[in-house]
């Protein structure tokens, strides 16, 4: 039970950043094509 919710937890955090970074591109992109 302990390992699946680090599991969870680490996945989670994993995708957070992802998606985090996924969004600083795109807006970097924006801004720099003044999109």
């Amino acid at each position: 039970m302990n390992n699946k919710s680090y599991l969870v937890k680490s996945i989670w955090q994993i995708c957070c950043i992802t998606h985090a970074a996924y969004r600083t591109h795109i807006c970097t992109n924006k801004w720099r094509f003044g999109l």
